[in-house]
């Protein structure tokens, strides 16, 4: 499965100029599902940053045709100057997190010049479940359908105890329950 060509296209530049520039980064968010095989719709880039390089970052979406509109301490978004240019937005993490996430990665190729990484399907999940859980979020289902389709793709068991261990964090004893009824029902 692949991202729609315009949005693949500006993932592309944005990755081509971070690995040239020797930026790290992790794809999240609908992307990343969609890289890993899951069809979905998406209209934006999701990234995973170390915090340490967020003004790096920054400087270099700037010279990419962005600008920054809104950041806290977790987060960076930003618009593309010209309409075409997909929203893009920075999930700033600290180096202990970092090193979890980068540890586990997984390398995907975008084109015939270009690489990426992922975050493991289970980091993934998790990064998923906390969306889901949260109050902020949207209340359309799409990140619960993610985590879905990401157990079933690769074969996640939800008993598992590490599976288990990080559904608990992020949620509680009813959403591992509601995980499994769901799971089950999947054909």
């Amino acid at each position: 499965m692949n991202p729609p060509p315009s949005l693949k296209d500006h993932l592309i530049d944005v990755v081509a100029l971070a690995n040239r520039e020797g930026r790290e980064f992790l794809i999240i968010g609908g992307l990343c599902v969609t890289l890993y095989g899951v069809e979905r719709l998406t209209r934006d880039i999701d990234l995973l940053i170390p915090e340490r390089d967020a003004l790096a970052w920054r400087l270099m979406l700037e010279r990419l045709g962005y600008r920054f509109i809104h950041g806290t301490h977790a987060f960076q978004q930003f618009e593309g100057l010209d309409l075409e240019r997909p929203p893009l937005d920075l999930m700033l993490v600290d180096d202990a997190t970092w090193g979890k996430l980068d540890t586990r990665a997984r390398t995907v190729t975008l084109d015939a010049s270009t690489t990426a990484r992922l975050p493991e399907p289970l980091h993934c999940v998790a990064m998923k479940l906390k969306a889901v859980t949260s109050p902020q979020r949207r209340a359309d289902n799409q990140d619960w359908g993610d985590i879905l389709n990401l157990f079933r793709l690769f074969q996640i068991d939800p008993a598992d105890e590490r599976t288990r261990e990080l559904v608990l964090r992020y949620g509680d004893a009813a959403l591992l329950d509601r995980l499994r009824a769901d799971l089950e029902r999947l054909p």
